[in-house]
């Protein structure tokens, strides 16, 4: 009796935890929903009184009760990360400052390192910095959080950085603590990053024109709702446009591909208010604007690749060089690239207004320019 009474106590404890866990993860309570949830799950069942009063109720869930159960999870995952990189000879480290919503640096620490149970890349820490953001408070920073945790700082064999003043020297100062060199690496991600964020002046003021008309329906309250109704009425896919965000360049693609499947809609708008914008009726404003939407689109699919845990170097620098061999290919085989690289935006204007000498010279100024930046 006392040993089915403690398996069962058991049970819940486990139940708990798991519970809490999913708690933590998504930030949400539901201890009363759980409960009122199982009264439906449950009611066709001929013990239904007993999972409920015996396994549901008794269910530890309280506020206090899942903080506890989430502290003793974090605390182990900890243990076990301390543990594992006390073991090994050689880690990774990847580096990154950034503020948050608040306005405070923060370093984001990640290590990379090989166990018994196979590689794994861990989040070692989240450092708040107080005061100046110099390559060596960072260091300092760092340096605590690898002796805090029992690392040893000559175990490290690699340091990757967005590249930074800063970050550049977060290594070097690194460096002069390690008893042997270490290997440098540029993230390829932000190397991606910079390329799709340049692009030639000519393509530049075709993106800024897009913001610069989105803004305008937008900011006015009472153009926005019109052009809500305006879309509303004509049965558009879309209720409204998309705002662009330089922070988080990634949001252009959206926003380009939006204001493309409505540019109809929005050159009948800017029309009905009086709102002269001549370039959307012209050639080759439309030439470089269909190729940014497709370009974007796929630099937006490459940096998706790019992201991800666990992706080795190899698989990531081979993305890059397909991507831009595909590039080199396009400016070889003139009359098939819109076919076999770019979507269906540029394509559909090629096909209908079948123009000349299409988007060449922006081709030929990101495969000289941007990809240079690159380095594979």
């Amino acid at each position: 009796m006392l040993s089915n009474w403690a398996q069962s106590s058991n049970n819940v404890n486990l139940a708990s935890f798991a519970v809490s866990l999913e708690i933590a993860k998504r930030g949400k309570p539901f201890t009363d929903c759980f409960i009122r949830a199982s009264e439906e799950l449950f009611r066709d069942f001929k013990n239904k009184a007993e999972i409920m009063k015996k396994k549901i109720k008794d269910l530890p869930l309280s506020a206090k009760t899942v903080q506890d159960r989430t502290a003793k999870m974090s605390s182990n995952v900890t243990h076990m990360q301390v543990e594992d990189t006390q073991l090994v000879s050689a880690l990774s480290l990847a580096i990154d400052e950034s503020c948050d919503i608040k306005d405070t640096a923060q370093v984001t620490l990640f290590i990379r390192y090989m166990s018994s149970q196979g590689p794994k890349e861990e989040l070692l820490g989240l450092l708040p910095l107080s005061g100046q953001t110099r390559g060596e408070d960072i260091a300092n920073a760092v340096q605590k959080c690898l002796e805090d945790n029992g690392i040893d700082i000559n175990k490290i064999v690699s340091i990757a950085t967005d590249g930074a003043r800063s970050m550049t020297g977060v290594t070097s100062i690194l460096q002069k603590k390690i008893n042997h060199e270490i290997l440098t690496f540029h993230y390829i991600i932000h190397q991606e990053a910079l390329c799709a964020q340049t692009f030639p002046a000519e393509i530049v003021e075709v993106m800024n024109l897009v913001i610069k008309i989105i803004n305008r329906i937008l900011a006015k309250a009472v153009y926005h709702r019109q052009f809500k109704d305006f879309l509303e009425e004509i049965d558009s896919q879309f209720s409204d446009l998309l705002l662009h965000n330089k922070v988080r360049w990634l949001s252009r693609v959206n926003v380009l591909q939006r204001f493309a499947l409505c540019l109809s809609e929005i050159k009948a708008f800017l029309n009905e208010k009086s709102l002269d914008h001549p370039e959307l009726e012209k050639d080759k404003w439309l030439q470089k604007f269909n190729f940014m939407v497709d370009t974007t689109m796929k630099l937006n699919e490459l940096n998706l690749k790019l992201q991800g845990k666990g992706n080795p170097a190899y698989a990531l620098l081979e993305e890059v060089v397909c991507f831009e061999k595909n590039y080199l290919f396009l400016l070889k085989t003139w009359r098939v690239w819109q076919k076999l690289f770019f979507g269906v935006t540029l394509a559909r204007y090629v096909q209908q207004s079948r123009p000349s000498g299409l988007a060449c010279c922006p081709l030929k100024w990101l495969k000289d320019n941007a990809w240079s930046r690159v380095d594979i």
